[in-house]
């Protein structure tokens, strides 16, 4: 039987406020629902979400699409599916 893992979570929007406040919405979801997941990694830097994923699985993503940034969140989301993309 294959093993599940625990699915990582990475959050992403200008406001911190506001990820902050997503952040615990979802890991009280996960808890009453007793979901195996997890919020790896919450920033307002989209360069910061790049570093992270270099060095982590990152199975869902939850991104604001303006970011503040030069860098859209569709932007950032397909250059981290492109680099995370499964054959």
């Amino acid at each position: 039987m294959e093993e599940i893992n625990m699915l990582n979570f990475v959050l992403c929007d200008d406001n911190l406020n506001i990820v902050k406040k997503l952040k615990e919405m979802l890991e009280m979801l996960f808890i009453k629902n007793d979901i195996d997941a997890n919020v790896g990694f919450y920033t307002d830097d989209p360069k910061k979400v790049l570093e992270y994923e270099k060095n982590h699985i990152v199975d869902v993503l939850i991104l604001d699409i303006n970011l503040n940034s030069n860098i859209s969140g569709i932007d950032l989301a397909k250059e981290i599916r492109k680099r995370n993309k499964k054959e």
